[in-house]
């Protein structure tokens, strides 16, 4: 009996120190988490991994290195893009360099994006 009491408290407490873990994945994480991990820049330099390419809404599914100007950890994200930036020239798997700016609708995009050599 005490080591059934004993192996269900050793599982609620894995289970509580690992909900927070769980809860924090940001796979598939789209651009509207970032308010709360934003600081007062409006604009930051990154280094990822493009995934996939939406060439008709102008969006790119990405895994990012940490961005300090803007306290954002890694993760992988979509972004949308400006027009300045010429999707054409990527594929799936290229490693990458980047600008995000805010807009005036608060949302983030990337306004520069070039191979990484």
């Amino acid at each position: 009996m005490n080591k059934v009491i004993k192996l269900i408290s050793i599982v609620v407490a894995g289970v509580i120190i690992a909900a927070p873990v769980i809860g924090d994945s940001h796979s598939g994480h789209s651009m509207h988490g970032h308010g709360e991990m934003t600081s007062s820049a409006n604009h930051g330099m990154g280094k990822g991994v493009l995934h996939k390419i939406d060439m008709e809404n102008k969006i790119v599914n990405l895994t990012h290195q940490p961005i300090p100007e803007l306290n954002w950890m890694g993760m992988t994200m979509d972004l949308p893009v400006t027009r300045r930036v010429d999707l054409s020239e990527f594929k799936p798997n290229d490693k990458v360099n980047f600008t995000v700016k805010k807009g005036r609708d608060k949302q983030f995009r990337i306004t520069v994006m070039e191979l990484d050599k």
